[in-house]
């Protein structure tokens, strides 16, 4: 049994780029659970000037928009700190 590494996985792909896509992958997902964790306390903070009502909404408001971000720029990060 061989095992195959990136390289052979690249060449049966067709030439699409797994470890690219791997690296931008993984960027996303740390970069969404970042943003995500720092949107919400961050909305959360600016809603409690209104109120509980306020401080619930800004929370979610600030989660889901962290969330986009977060991983936008952690996908960013990683390809640029990968050379991609």
């Amino acid at each position: 049994m061989q095992t195959l590494n990136m390289d052979d996985l690249q060449q049966v792909s067709g030439g699409f780029n797994l470890s690219r896509s791997a690296v931008s992958g993984a960027g996303r997902w740390v970069g969404a659970g970042a943003g995500a964790f720092a949107g919400g306390f961050t909305g959360m903070a600016l809603g409690a000037i209104a109120g509980p009502g306020g401080m619930a909404a800004g929370g979610a408001i600030g989660a889901n928009v962290g969330r986009v971000l977060g991983g936008r720029l952690g996908s960013f990060v990683a390809r640029r700190s990968f050379g991609y």
